[in-house]
């Protein structure tokens, strides 16, 4: 516990060092700032990316590499793709995501996403989520979905069911949201739930740089052969940051308590590039 909130502590130093860092750098005007991209530009934006977790109670560490696309149709309307390889528990996967926003009505948008694993040793062989959004009021908003995992190798066979609900408010530069989840394995007694809170600051027009905050009970790896309900508490600081209208990276750190099986300290960064 002691070391858990000792990261955190050090993570929020870190977060308001970066924060008050970029708030500088864009009140000096010192690079250009990337306009959002306009209903008739479309634009396609495309990211690669790494990230690496260092695991406690001699665990081997795991890595991640990605590509990203996304593509904008109209105000809330957008298509978005991913393909992943991972390397966790000393096991390879591969996993395809394809996803997608559309506006129902002026006030209601409807996401949905799937992916699917060909190796699926640790990662789940394929999941489907759906979630709508509902804008309330001004700057308002709610939302609720769940998600399907569907774990299949040779020696695990489970699903499991998320369902979440939440709010989120824009205040100024500022979006602050709460976000409960319903998490279970099917076929078990194994339930729980967790609650998690974000923290956004927009210092620029695509610029950001975010808190994540989560604890509770979620449904995790502990290891190839065991797909179980632990007490997680989470702490991550998220970002993006375009140094001209074409080109940006995102990046991210944080601590992941999975406990009592292991904490992971993860580290993220990606490069982005419009076309």
């Amino acid at each position: 516990m002691k070391v858990f909130v000792g990261k955190v502590l050090v993570l929020v130093a870190a977060a308001t060092l970066l924060l008050l860092t970029a708030k500088a750098w864009a009140d000096t005007g010192d690079y250009p700032m990337a306009p959002p991209p306009s209903e008739t530009e479309r634009a396609v934006q495309a990211e690669i990316g790494y990230s690496n977790d260092t695991l406690s109670n001699g665990r081997a560490p795991w890595s991640e590499e990605y590509l990203r696309v996304y593509k904008a149709f109209g105000k809330g309307e957008n298509f978005y793709g991913a393909y992943r390889m991972t390397n966790r528990f000393s096991l390879t996967d591969q996993e395809i995501m394809l996803g997608g926003t559309t506006n129902l009505s002026p006030n209601w948008h409807l996401n949905l996403e799937a992916s699917i694993s060909p190796t699926h040793n640790v990662l789940a062989q394929w999941t489907g989520s759906a979630e709508l959004y509902h804008a309330i009021a001004s700057q308002w908003g709610i939302y609720f979905g769940e998600q399907y995992r569907q774990y299949n190798n040779s020696t695990v066979n489970a699903n499991v069911n998320i369902q979440n609900v939440g709010i989120e408010h824009y205040f100024g530069n500022w979006r602050l949201a709460y976000t409960f989840r319903l998490s279970e394995v099917s076929g078990t007694t194994q339930t729980g739930t967790s609650h998690s809170l974000e923290l956004d600051d927009y210092y620029a027009d695509q610029d950001k740089i975010g808190l994540l905050l989560v604890g509770g009970q979620e449904v995790d790896n502990n290891g190839p052969s065991s797909i179980i309900l632990g007490d997680v508490r989470t702490a991550m600081i998220v970002g993006a940051h375009w140094f001209s209208p074409t080109w940006g990276m995102t990046y991210g750190f944080g601590v992941n308590d999975f406990h009592p099986f292991y904490t992971r300290t993860t580290f993220q960064v990606g490069v982005a590039h419009k076309f």
